[in-house]
């Protein structure tokens, strides 16, 4: 009976981590796995994040940051000034940018974007920008 309450606790602790891998300001959520990038884990600027292909990633990064999100992945991801977005083929890409942003979408992908003086997101192709 012990061991179902620790694996329970266990279970209920476990999931609520990620599988992000950083090295100083530059981050990485493996093929397959569930990620949540923050900041204060991927450096206030000039991150720089990949998003494995098959992933989920969801969060915000600071100013100048760069973001990857590859084949058949899910990216939810806010940038800041200056921020970067490149979503490959067959993506689900959801981007908000906090100020002045760029984001790229393949064909193949569905991809939305949302300005700070935007109401909604909208939908794009190719390339979008806030300015």
């Amino acid at each position: 009976m012990r061991w179902l309450v620790v694996l329970g606790m266990c279970l209920a602790a476990c999931s609520s981590q990620t599988d992000l891998l950083c090295t100083g300001a530059t981050c990485t959520c493996p093929s397959d796995s569930s990620c949540t990038l923050d900041p204060e884990v991927c450096g206030p600027t000039g991150c720089t994040f990949t998003c494995g292909a098959g992933s989920t990633c969801t969060g915000r990064c600071g100013d100048l940051c760069n973001v990857s999100c590859e084949r058949d992945s899910s990216c939810g991801i806010s940038v800041a000034r200056g921020g970067m977005v490149a979503c490959a083929a067959h993506t689900d890409c959801d981007v908000i940018c906090a100020q002045d942003c760029v984001a790229t979408c393949v064909a193949g992908s569905h991809c939305t974007i949302r300005c700070a003086t935007d109401v909604a997101q909208r939908v794009f192709t190719d390339t979008a920008s806030c300015l």
